[in-house]
């Protein structure tokens, strides 16, 4: 779920906006809007970001999304009235500064089809960029996709912020597991920081692990990822590595460092669908990520099992079926108790 709210002054703000525009604009309303204005900061910033948003549409008849609609809007009429930008101008109390292209003043209806068109199309958030936002998953996974095109499959129990900026894509993985299939964009480097160990991208798959004590697992799916392991880079770059496909990569907290190995990645990229793949994995650890999803819990009875090993493809969610099958590939015997099923060697 993403947790973020509305932001009705913004809302407000468009609506003056146009209203001031309106060839029947009253005193009454004004004073009405000055005392909006007046009421709160956040209304006065606002109604100055409306204004400063429409001001950058004069020009953008170019522009590939948004062209036709204000070419449509500025195109000039037969018996032209004053340029709409001079009504903003006008109403603030300044000279028109001489332009001699003359166009039509909008009228309030088209003003708010194209406003309204401008933010569906994506120019709000060239100007306006989104707030940063948390989105956290609950007892299951939780897939989001951002406003660039970048797809994120969160584990269960997982918290993220993402914050969007023209320059930059920042993302920072609170807790949990996810896997990022990031948009290529070269001039927005993709950056998710985990807790000290930062993965930067910019148009690849991978899956980031914040795990105990600070651990972070970071598993290279496709593309390439640079790991960097502080929040400043050194001068020398001897503080960065880079993966590629099939490569896995741990940071510790203790050390500053980060680590590389070889991945088994169907393994580990295996509960985005809906399934346990274990390859050697200790039983332990195999039983911790089995109960991570299920109600029933397994649990091991001593530490005389700690040096077994489970390979096998299991389905998520039910840790009952997945006890049945146990004793058939190791030498354990299962018992059912209530809320858990206790393991023992055989």
């Amino acid at each position: 779920m993403v947790m973020s709210t509305s932001n009705p002054a913004r809302e407000q703000a468009e609506a003056w906006f146009a209203r001031l525009l309106a060839p029947d604009f009253s005193d009454v309303e004004r004073a009405a809007f000055e005392r909006w204005c007046n009421d709160a900061p956040q209304n006065a910033q606002a109604f100055a970001a409306t204004e400063s948003l429409w001001q950058r549409l004069e020009g953008l008849e170019d522009d590939e999304v948004i062209g036709p609609y204000a070419q449509t809007a500025l195109e000039p009429e037969p018996d032209p009235m004053a340029d709409w930008t001079a009504a903003v101008q006008q109403r603030r109390g300044q000279a028109s500064r001489g332009s001699t292209r003359r166009r039509r003043r909008m009228p309030i209806a088209l003003f708010a089809s194209l406003f309204l068109c401008a933010l569906s199309l994506g120019l709000a958030i060239r100007f306006w960029p989104d707030p940063q936002q948390l989105y956290q998953s609950g007892d299951r996974p939780y897939t989001i996709v951002l406003a660039d095109g970048s797809r994120i499959q969160m584990d269960l129990a997982t918290q993220l912020e993402v914050d969007l900026k023209p320059g930059k894509r920042d993302l920072r993985l609170l807790r949990g597991r996810a896997i990022f299939e990031v948009a290529h964009d070269a001039k927005r480097p993709f950056v998710v920081d985990a807790g000290g160990g930062r993965i930067t991208a910019l148009g690849t798959r991978f899956q980031v692990d914040r795990q105990d004590q600070g651990s972070v697992l970071v598993t290279l799916v496709e593309g390439s990822i640079a790991l960097q392991s502080s929040e400043q880079e050194k001068s020398d770059g001897s503080d960065r590595i880079r993966l590629v496909a099939g490569e896995q990569a741990r940071y510790s907290r203790m050390r500053s460092a980060w680590t590389r190995q070889d991945a088994n990645v169907m393994s580990a990229i295996s509960w985005s669908e809906g399934f346990h793949v274990f390859s050697a994995t200790p039983l332990s650890a195999a039983v911790k990520e089995i109960n991570k999803y299920s109600a029933v819990k397994l649990r091991l009875a001593d530490h005389s099992l700690d040096g077994l090993v489970l390979s096998g493809n299991f389905k998520i969610g039910d840790a009952r079926n997945i006890s049945v099958a146990l004793p058939a590939v190791l030498p354990v015997q299962v018992t059912n108790a209530p809320g858990e099923i206790i393991v023992t060697k055989r």
